[in-house]
């Protein structure tokens, strides 16, 4: 939104006419077109990167979590949980 009225805010440069008119068309133009460039890679590339860091993170958790948790053998068994009475049984 804030992008869009700064673009709306210097429109008058890059349709000025008169004296000095071809400086201040190439600004303007200039400055518009960086800001529509800036905020569609904006839009399309941060929601990208949070969701590659999340996958990141995520496989990065899931090698952590499988090297601390013990695995029952064939046949056993595994608690979830605090105490035995109150976790589910999970059977492997």
């Amino acid at each position: 939104m804030t992008s869009l009225a700064f673009a709306f805010g210097v429109l008058p440069l890059a349709i000025a006419m008169g004296a000095g008119a071809n400086a201040r068309h190439s600004i303007g133009t200039g400055i518009i077109g960086g800001m529509i460039g800036e905020t569609t890679l904006a839009m399309l590339y941060v929601p990208l990167l949070f969701y590659l860091f999340d996958r990141m993170r995520s496989r990065h958790k899931g090698k952590e979590d499988a090297k601390q948790v013990p695995m029952a053998s064939q046949g056993e068994e595994k608690t979830v949980g605090g105490t035995p009475e109150d976790a589910p049984v999970v059977k492997p």
